[in-house]
């Protein structure tokens, strides 16, 4: 019941019982106090009085309170910060994202085995992975020099690119001797020469490769990408492992791309 209306009912029931006694003949001696007095008495007390009805209601209702703000601020402050802070500072930063590809303190690669794994990647990308299943003519195919991580997964961002030695190049060329294509190794993007629609004139395509990252579990990941136009280029990181003696692709990490 409402506090309010708790003290309405407690004041009518006294003053009746101030009417009663008042109209009772044990009243008539003013030097007499009866039960009936004392209980008056203490209700009129509870009604007015500092500790009756009133007081005891607030010393219940008051911690009550306290408890509830307690319990929600606690909530606000504790769980809530605990379910957004997360989100708000949010976990993609780019110097944790850069460092996804990690490489392995084992690795002992050399030029053959670069030759091997790069080749493998280029031909993977001028085939299956050519944005059209492996049906586009390509009459040249541009290499850059440089690697880029980003190539493979642009979300990984990028570690230090590097140039590929001119002997891992020219194995490179010949290993892949029996594509056909005319493989030209170039510097920059800025040295091709482009179409109205974004696509390379001569109907080249560009191949760009990442970094070698050697794993513990003795495969490597390395990026490759090609681009064949604006609307006409993907990516990949692949997954390599040295299967007696040869490197051979034997999957994809991370997140591929593809336009």
């Amino acid at each position: 019941m409402n506090l309010k209306y708790a003290k309405l009912w407690v004041t009518i029931v006294a003053v009746t019982l101030l009417l009663v006694t008042a109209c009772s003949p044990a009243a008539t001696d003013s030097g007499d106090t009866t039960p009936d007095d004392n209980i008056v008495e203490q209700v009129a007390t509870e009604i007015v009085g500092i500790g009756g009805l009133p007081t005891e209601a607030a010393a219940t209702t008051e911690p009550l309170a306290t408890d509830v703000m307690a319990t929600t601020e606690g909530m606000a402050t504790t769980e809530g910060m605990a379910t957004t802070d997360p989100l708000a500072t949010g976990t993609a930063d780019s110097n944790d994202v850069a460092t996804a590809v990690a490489d392995s303190d084992d690795a002992d690669l050399d030029d053959a085995d670069e030759i091997a794994i790069y080749s493998a990647v280029v031909r993977q990308v001028l085939t299956t992975d050519d944005t059209f299943g492996g049906t586009l003519e390509k009459p040249v195919v541009y290499i850059l020099t440089k690697t880029d991580d980003a190539a493979g997964d642009p979300t990984v961002g990028s570690s230090e690119p590097e140039t590929i030695d001119d002997d891992v190049r020219e194995g490179i060329t010949a290993a892949l001797s029996d594509v056909p294509s005319t493989i030209t190794w170039i510097d920059s993007r800025d040295e091709l020469e482009l179409e109205d629609n974004g696509s390379i004139a001569g109907g080249g395509v560009l191949v760009t490769l990442g970094n070698i990252h050697p794993q513990a579990d003795s495969t490597v990941y390395t990026g490759g990408s090609i681009y064949v136009g604006s609307l006409a280029a993907g990516g990949n990181t692949y997954v390599l492992e040295n299967q007696s003696g040869t490197w051979t692709i034997t999957g994809t990490t991370g997140m591929g791309w593809v336009s």
